[in-house]
């Protein structure tokens, strides 16, 4: 049972060692979850994210945990919608 949780503890490790490259982690937090309607606070989020190497993995990370809030991969949550339903 214990070798059991520590593989997929290990297992979700691995999936997301992507975190450590993201440029998030270099910045507010909050500006990663502006307050509704603060449009120039989403887009300096984007921004960041614009140039972040581990772009794309963010992104399908927050496609796959069906993620409500927050800029995720340079989308905000209406453009994940977007993205999924386009997808659909």
């Amino acid at each position: 049972m214990l070798t059991d949780l520590l593989a997929t503890l290990a297992d979700l490790a691995a999936e997301n060692a992507w975190i450590d490259q993201a440029l998030c982690g270099q910045v507010d937090p909050d500006l990663w979850y502006p307050e509704d309607g603060n449009a120039a606070q989403a887009e300096r989020a984007k921004q960041v994210c614009r140039h972040c190497p581990v772009r794309a993995e963010c992104l399908a990370y927050a496609l796959d945990a069906c993620e409500e809030h927050g800029v995720w991969g340079g989308l905000g949550l209406k453009e994940r919608r977007r993205l999924r339903r386009d997808a659909a």
